[in-house]
């Protein structure tokens, strides 16, 4: 047998196969039904069975058929990821990668993401939300972004660095006026502190030289948006992002406070599986990220060493 011939035509087979016929495979590959039946025919009389039963009305597969045609499909995926290879390692990742992005950091990456998607055309990214470090473990997805200045205290977590983010305290004018302009945290009750829910509770406030605030507001949101308008409107004072409200700050819907205490911006890691070999594509999405963010210079987001 010639190894060339059978590995041409099995990937034949695989068409044929897959379209439910002759005259559909033939449009598909772009050859004549008549020289695609030869082919068929010459592999099933070189391994001496046959592989498809055909008549003018009558498509099958036999079972013999059938075990070969799976592992003909085994060599089409192997020599496709054999190309992605040379691909990949020519700077043009391709394949699936899984990320959970939490809401809070969702517009930090929403550009970056479609930039990303844009520029590899072979990449297919899919996006989940708040699933963190708890659909990493479980495999659901390949990196999950982790946004605090604490890291996963496990040893099965690796953490690719991506930037830092400065967190800015704000409300509303109308709010702080009816508080009396408070200029010091502790002029501030816990009850009119915005949350935001966190694993065991809401996410603590992180404010430099003073305690830790633990919002006890009667609003907390998971959603940044819900953030956004509830501290417009004087639900509440938030910690946030400021490229999030760096828009609502220049509009004058939101004020700052306590800016001598503002905390060390805030790390942004992709973490993944120590445990599970990064692919060329999950590689690329990291870099390529870092150089979105780099390129895009959103407020209060700063890329390389800090």
């Amino acid at each position: 047998m010639q190894l060339t011939d059978n590995l041409n035509d099995l990937y034949l087979l695989t068409c044929v196969i897959e379209a439910g016929g002759f005259a559909a495979a033939a449009r598909q590959t772009g050859m004549t039904r008549s020289l695609l039946s030869r082919r068929i025919v010459g592999l099933e009389q070189r391994l001496g069975a046959q592989l498809l039963l055909r008549n003018a009305r009558h498509f099958a597969v036999t079972p013999l058929g059938n075990e070969v045609y799976r592992h003909a499909l085994l060599m089409c995926e192997s020599a496709e990821a054999a190309i992605h290879a040379v691909q990949d390692a020519a700077g043009n990742p391709g394949g699936r990668v899984r990320i959970d992005v939490p809401d809070l950091a969702g517009d930090l990456l929403s550009q970056a993401l479609v930039a990303v998607s844009t520029q590899h055309e072979r990449l297919h990214l899919s996006l989940s939300m708040n699933g963190g470090i708890e659909a990493l473990l479980a495999q659901r997805v390949d990196l999950a972004l982790h946004m605090d200045d604490k890291m996963p205290d496990r040893g099965d977590i690796v953490a690719h660095k991506l930037c830092h983010v400065r967190m800015v305290t704000v409300g509303s004018p109308r709010l702080f006026r009816r508080l009396g302009s408070p200029m010091h945290p502790d002029q501030l009750e816990d009850r009119h502190c915005l949350g935001y829910p966190a694993v065991g509770g809401s996410r603590h406030w992180t404010l430099r030289g003073v305690r830790v605030r633990k919002p006890a507001a009667t609003l907390s949101a998971g959603h940044l948006s819900t953030l956004l308008v509830a501290a417009r409107e004087g639900a509440g004072v938030a910690q946030l992002p400021l490229y999030a409200c760096a828009e609502d700050l220049r509009a004058n819907r939101l004020q700052r406070v306590f800016e001598d205490f503002e905390p060390e911006p805030t790390p942004v890691h992709l973490l993944s599986l120590s445990g599970m070999a990064l692919t060329a594509a999950t590689r690329g999405v990291v870099q390529s990220l870092r150089k979105q963010l780099a390129l895009a210079r959103l407020p209060g987001v700063t890329t390389g060493e800090h």
